[in-house]
């Protein structure tokens, strides 16, 4: 079963943490025009971890309507169930073993990690080609030949490589 697609950017999105060189990363995404946003986390993630995260993600761009994870601990500690009641973010999950389940966010992890194994071995996303590629991302027009950027923005964001 799919879920309805939503109406309007960031009122429903997917979220799962990954692994790369050594550190743990949040992948979050919007399901309705797939703008990634990547958060370097401590090795070891915790709840608490998670949920200020969250919180910085969702005081900058809106708490979502619906929060679509996979079972893992972090996603279904006490702490997190509590944060996301508070914010009044329903959350969805999927089988933790099950990584389809919850293909939107593995499709965005797989993006992510790509361009982290691209721009920095380290794992270091503040660097400028770490930021250039997101935003070449955000900027790369989609089957329906707009880009992330221009459905949210209304128009590409400025960018290193000339638009057409």
């Amino acid at each position: 079963m799919t879920d309805p697609k939503p109406t309007k950017g960031f009122q429903s999105v997917s979220a799962d943490f990954f692994h790369h060189a050594g550190k743990t990363f949040l992948a979050y995404a919007d399901r309705l025009f797939g703008w990634p946003i990547v958060v370097s986390c401590n090795r070891e993630v915790t709840s608490r971890t998670l949920v200020c995260s969250l919180r910085e993600i969702f005081s900058s761009i809106g708490e979502p309507n619906v929060l679509r994870s996979d079972g893992g601990p972090q996603f279904t500690a006490h702490h997190t169930r509590d944060f996301l009641v508070r914010w009044g973010v329903r959350h969805v999950l999927s089988s933790p073993h099950y990584p389809q389940s919850n293909g939107h966010a593995e499709s965005a992890v797989k993006l992510v990690k790509r361009l982290l194994q691209k721009t920095s071995v380290a794992g270091n996303t503040d660097s400028d080609g770490f930021a250039r590629g997101i935003l070449e991302i955000r900027n790369t027009p989609r089957v329906d030949g707009r880009s992330s950027a221009q459905i949210l923005y209304g128009h590409p964001v400025r960018a290193i490589r000339p638009r057409t």
